[in-house]
């Protein structure tokens, strides 16, 4: 099992953390929504980050489905908990994942 992390820094950064895998954007404050994708053994899905606009100070995370070519694959059924970092800046996202997940950053924002 490899333990992905998922959480965003600052204003800007959002990344996963895992054993063997680190992706990360950084988009210098400009509040785009981030999407990186995981695959294993044939099952695949997205976890999304965006920091919240306004006066609203903390990252949304989600997950979506993958389109496939008919419809969209089922999400697979990989272990997942919230965590709340200290000081309460911003949720964490941790997915149990197979050891061999591959992850990569899929959509990072129109520049």
């Amino acid at each position: 099992m490899n333990t992905l992390k998922f959480e965003g820094y600052s204003d800007d950064t959002f990344s996963c953390e895992g054993r063997g895998i680190d992706v990360d954007h950084d988009d210098c404050a400009r509040g785009t929504l981030r999407a990186i994708k995981m695959t294993a053994h044939g099952y695949s899905m997205i976890v999304t980050g965006q920091y919240c606009p306004g006066t609203l100070t903390s990252w949304a995370i989600g997950i979506a489905l993958v389109e496939g070519d008919d419809d969209c694959q089922a999400l697979p059924t990989w272990p997942l908990r919230w965590k709340g970092r200290e000081g309460g800046y911003s949720p964490i996202l941790e997915i149990d994942a197979p050891d061999d997940v591959a992850a990569e950053l899929i959509y990072a924002g129109e520049d």
